[in-house]
């Protein structure tokens, strides 16, 4: 069984490839040893790195996932880091411009900016079970500098933007890698557990990793492993658990997010190395363009909706039963429904599908019964109205900010 790791990466500057490709472990923070096989990593060579923090809490402290900053007022990470426990915007902050998360009581670095999140965009297809399309955008509700200024990665800046890989642009199997984060720095085989009194570094810390050829990789997951997935590690070099949603950049000047961390099968474990969310997928790279240009595909504007055949009403006695047959959504869904018979509601129903589900039998009560059962000895026909809103079920505690969907239907159906 897959076990997730919520993994940092980020890249890191050209300048700083030799030094940390060859390197043994560099001096480590007592509060734990290392990046599994990486070195200390100042926020200057990682501009782009940022921390995603809880709301109200420290930065160490409350610091779950990391993410990589695009522009000014938008940040990429995984859509699990937001959408598995759904995530009010509201709740979520950034900090970035950090080398090292302060605890309490302890100054933030004059370098760091924390800002608040207005919106979050999670894939519409993104599968929380197969772990696919796993990328989402946050929006920002302040930019990270100042409009009209253009900081840039190298310029010795602590914040920068990372600019995404072409669609269809993959680095080669073999190429470096570069990877950043505050996540676990033990080793842990496909089959062991992470210990969770663990620690997590407070300073930065980054490793170069190779790009695994996706046969190999394939091997190691089966059909778990889709087309929006890139696999990079090897025995002894990769992140861990808290460093899901930080990136994954090519070493090839121009640097470039070519992945985003989002499983593994343990940590550093050489025959299951890391899965990453590809941002060269035209469905992944398409979507963060549109969703950091506002331009949203209609198909991210709310869950598909496919209604069945109609209704089926039965009289048994004094019962009613009107039998809804099965409905399907394309992704994960919170729904609401609402069934009327004869303009009387008949009944209501909320909660979280995956993809659709069996037939929903409504035992009729009241001015509905009445209705159907008319209907029933007079042989006439009645009206039956089904209306279904779907929010994407990654933001169904704050579905303000989420996708949604409404669709209704009416059928005149003889019980």
């Amino acid at each position: 069984m897959i076990r997730r790791s919520h993994r940092r990466r980020a890249a890191l500057l050209v300048a700083a490839i030799a030094t940390m490709a060859g390197a043994g472990p560099a001096v480590a923070h007592r509060a734990a040893p290392r990046i599994v096989g990486g070195s200390a990593v100042p926020i200057s060579g990682a501009p782009w790195q940022v921390a995603l923090v809880t709301a109200g809490e420290t930065p160490y402290g409350g610091q779950f996932c990391g993410g990589t900053v695009v522009d000014a007022t938008h940040v990429v990470t995984a859509a699990h880091c937001v959408s598995d426990a759904p995530t009010p915007a509201r709740d979520l902050q950034v900090v970035a411009g950090a080398t090292r998360l302060s605890r309490a009581g302890e100054p933030d670095p004059p370098t760091a900016r924390r800002v608040g999140v207005a919106r979050w965009d999670a894939h519409p297809r993104y599968d929380p079970n197969g772990v696919d399309h796993d990328a989402a955008v946050l929006t920002l509700a302040a930019p990270l500098w100042p409009v009209g200024t253009a900081p840039a990665a190298g310029d010795g800046s602590a914040i920068a933007p990372l600019p995404l890989t072409d669609v269809g642009v993959d680095p080669p199997a073999g190429t470096g890698l570069l990877l950043t984060g505050w996540g676990r720095t033990e080793a842990v085989d496909a089959g062991g557990d992470l210990d969770p009194s663990g620690r997590s570094p407070q300073d930065l810390r980054g490793v170069v990793v190779p790009l695994v050829d996706r046969a190999r990789c394939a091997r190691a997951y089966g059909r778990t492993l889709t087309d929006r997935m890139l696999c990079a590690g090897t025995a002894g070099r990769d992140s861990c658990l808290g460093d899901s949603g930080g990136p994954v950049a090519s070493t090839a000047a121009p640097v470039r997010l070519v992945g985003i961390v989002s499983f593994s099968r343990g940590c550093a474990d050489g025959d299951y190395p890391g899965v990453n969310t590809r941002v060269a997928a035209p469905t992944v790279g398409g979507f963060l363009r549109a969703a950091i240009g506002g331009t949203l595909p209609p198909d991210a504007r709310g869950p598909r909706i496919s209604f069945p055949l109609r209704p089926r009403a039965t009289v048994s006695g004094t019962r009613a039963t009107l039998r809804l047959p099965r409905y399907v959504l394309d992704e994960p869904a919170f729904e609401r429904h609402v069934v009327e018979v004869a303009g009387r509601r008949a009944g209501r129903y909320a909660g979280v599908a995956r993809s659709g589900r069996s037939a929903i039998a409504l035992r009729l009560t009241g001015a509905a019964r009445t209705a159907v059962r008319r209907a029933h000895a007079r042989r006439r026909t009645v009206t039956v109205r089904w209306r279904i809103e779907a929010v994407d079920g990654v933001n169904r505690a704050d579905p303000a900010p989420g996708h949604r969907s409404v669709r209704s239907r009416s059928w005149r159906i003889r019980p």
